[in-house]
């Protein structure tokens, strides 16, 4: 079917116009000695003028296809590694067993809104499907990260019936296009994006024990150096107290002062005393006014070994003659 698009000024110029030409050719019929011939070229002469009126005037040709199945509503989630960062805080519908206002990693949040009864209210009573997808998983092999648009460019090639979309994420992307373009892509098809932003804007006031560096193995009697890396997003200068512990009870500290909203690089000695593997515990207490507590500590192993007439190092090979006793 033949539609056109003409804007209000392009349709009244193109009535005036077409009256006009249609005027002008009528006098020059009239006016002709020859009336068979000018009617010719006259009838002629208006049909171009038409033409290009019509043109103007923005036609296209419409094929209505009805689908054969139930619009899809798809919810698209977020699948990176971004997406264990621990600043999610669950609100009260979901948060099930757990306290409202916990907070727990951006992926767990996704999780357990995909589990809710949220999207019931979506199917309208079996009118419409809808299918979840995650996207940006990360792959064992090539580069990780995550990419909106291209999930976006493909459930828009592949459905043909798509009602809406809404998306999971953290809104961070560091590969592919920007998902600028395929939201006008959704724009001219029609099909809404509804977005649902996971995590915090800004960082969550917390101390967290990002990693402890320690030696795989280890010899009797020798003091090892752990070092650790503590990041601070709280707006003061905090003093703390590091404690590492094994199971048996025995225990070191060390204090130590964390600039605010910083990283701090530091180490503490610890004595391997009993042959086997020895499971320890790094920990840095709550501060007050910190909202997030699982990640204040961390374990870790050590392969102590003891041998006579040989001591093995994990940065260099076995050697004998060094005598251990």
């Amino acid at each position: 079917m033949l539609h056109l698009n003409p804007t209000p000024l392009t349709l009244w110029l193109g009535i005036a116009a077409i009256l006009g030409v249609a005027f002008l050719c009528f006098l020059s019929w009239k006016r002709s000695p020859h009336p068979a011939r000018t009617a010719a070229l006259e009838i002629l002469r208006f049909f171009i003028a038409a033409l290009v009126v019509l043109l103007l005037w923005q036609p296209e040709w419409r094929t209505v296809i009805n689908p054969t199945t139930k619009p899809k509503i798809a919810i698209l989630w977020d699948d990176s590694g971004s997406m264990n960062t621990l600043d999610a805080e669950l609100p009260e519908a979901l948060s099930g067993d757990a306290k409202s206002g916990a907070i727990v990693a951006r992926g767990d949040w996704v999780k357990k809104a995909l589990d809710s009864d949220l999207w019931t209210p979506l199917r309208s009573g079996g009118a419409n499907d809808l299918i979840s997808k995650p996207y940006a998983t990360p792959s064992e092999s090539g580069s990780n990260g995550s990419d909106l648009g291209t999930p976006l460019d493909e459930l828009l090639d592949k459905e043909n019936n798509l009602r809406a979309v809404v998306m999971l994420s953290d809104g961070d992307f560091n590969l592919g296009a920007p998902p600028v373009g395929a939201a006008q892509k959704y724009r001219l098809r029609g099909v809404p994006i509804f977005t649902i932003p996971v995590g915090s804007e800004t960082r969550l006031p917390d101390l967290d024990l990002l990693s402890v560096t320690a030696p795989t193995y280890g010899i009797v009697g020798e003091n090892v150096q752990i070092p650790f890396t503590i990041r601070s997003s709280l707006d003061r200068q905090v003093r703390t107290i590091v404690r590492l512990r094994d199971a048996a009870g025995r225990e070191r500290t060390k204090n130590i002062i964390l600039p605010p909203n910083s990283e701090t690089y530091d180490s503490i000695l610890w004595r391997l005393e009993k042959e086997g593997v020895s499971t320890l515990n790094l920990s840095v207490p709550v501060e007050d006014g910190e909202l997030v507590s699982a990640n204040n500590s961390r374990k870790f192993t050590i392969a102590i070994t003891y041998r006579k007439g040989y001591a093995c190092w994990s940065s260099r090979p076995c050697r004998a003659g060094n005598s251990v006793s």
